[in-house]
């Protein structure tokens, strides 16, 4: 994989972050970086994730995006996730584009496709990741939570 000028992606994201479609931009751009990014997912369990237990899917799908995590949250990120039941509350800490007001709606946009992506490509779950919105904005943080039907 070619590296990315972290600086540039910066710089191209503070422009992005004041157009009318910024959040489409920048969750197209975290739906296909995750794709480029899966393509190093091991062949062997790629064949024989289906017949694995729905629990295991999606600790296997946490621990993999903890491993590539540094390529598309940075690698000061902090990624959390605490699983109850049909729940999944995972939070980005410290990731890129989370640091500045202009790019934050841009940076759960991000996000929240990246989460998408892993839960229904890896854990094949159906689900839905929804943003959590906090009264206060904090920034250098991503908060979402994952629902599925049982």
């Amino acid at each position: 994989m070619e590296i990315i000028s972290s600086a540039r992606a910066i710089k191209l994201a503070r422009m992005i972050a004041w157009e009318p479609n910024a959040r489409d931009v920048f969750g197209e751009a975290g739906h296909n970086l995750f794709d480029e990014m899966n393509h190093g997912f091991p062949r062997l369990l790629k064949a024989t994730i289906r017949s694995l237990p729905h629990p295991l899917r999606v600790r296997l799908a946490l621990a993999w995006t903890r491993k590539i995590a540094y390529g598309f949250a940075g690698s000061a990120h902090h990624l959390l996730a605490e699983h109850h039941r049909q729940v999944i509350a995972v939070s980005v800490r410290q990731g890129v584009f989370a640091d500045r007001l202009d790019t934050l709606g841009g940076a759960h946009e991000y996000y929240r496709n990246i989460l998408e992506m892993m839960f229904r490509e890896l854990a094949l779950l159906d689900c839905e990741v929804k943003e959590i919105r906090r009264p206060r904005v904090h920034l250098h943080q991503c908060n979402f939570e994952v629902v599925w039907e049982a």
